[in-house]
């Protein structure tokens, strides 16, 4: 998972390098090339908390899930918030959540608990950020504007358009389970 947004960052850094140029060069504003680390700061700052909590602890849990559950080990809520040290209750309603729009499976009983089919393996971190955040998570304006569009663009919004769209791209790339094997691996983590 940190190789991925780590992948991400950097791509974001690169476009951003060259969008700070290009706008510097066009507006000749030499004070922005002095303040260029504290731009690049808040952007890539900006980027990185699109997502809400809810939707960072949802990919961890289900990370954790597809790592360490399978239909004869299921997890429950309480042992998968503990080891990725994320607040029991608001993940068991998280979990509640992604169970009720198939993006996890539970089963009740003695032996019940969470984990994920072959199907739910095969899907998207995307699908799990749009069922806990919403839609709006990588259309919303980068300067918060309710209107905003490529035929009504913000000041900003052809620059910072690409990115939100190369995250989005590579967020419904992964599968669930690439992602769960590299950080098996220890390519990555999750707490």
């Amino acid at each position: 998972m940190i190789n991925m947004w780590l992948f991400i960052i950097k791509k974001i850094k690169l476009v951003f390098y060259n969008i700070v140029f290009k706008v510097t060069k066009l507006c000749n504003l030499s004070k922005l090339k002095h303040d260029f680390n504290h731009i690049k700061d808040i952007f890539i700052f900006y980027i990185c908390t699109m997502l809400s909590n809810q939707s960072q602890y949802a990919i961890r849990g289900v990370l954790y899930l597809a790592i360490h559950a399978s239909d004869l080990n299921k997890l429950g809520s309480k042992e998968v918030g503990e080891n990725i040290h994320v607040p029991v209750p608001f993940l068991a309603k998280i979990f509640q959540t992604l169970n009720k729009e198939k993006l996890i499976t539970s089963s009740k009983g003695p032996k019940g608990g969470f984990y994920l089919s072959p199907d739910q393996l095969s899907g998207n971190l995307m699908s799990i950020i749009q069922c806990i955040d919403g839609y709006d998570t990588f259309s919303s304006c980068f300067l918060g504007l309710p209107k905003c569009s490529d035929e009504n663009p913000c000041a900003i919004h052809h620059l910072t358009g690409p990115l939100r769209d190369q995250l989005f791209n590579e967020l419904n790339k992964r599968s669930i389970q690439e992602l769960a094997k590299e950080t098996k691996k220890g390519k990555s983590h999750i707490f």
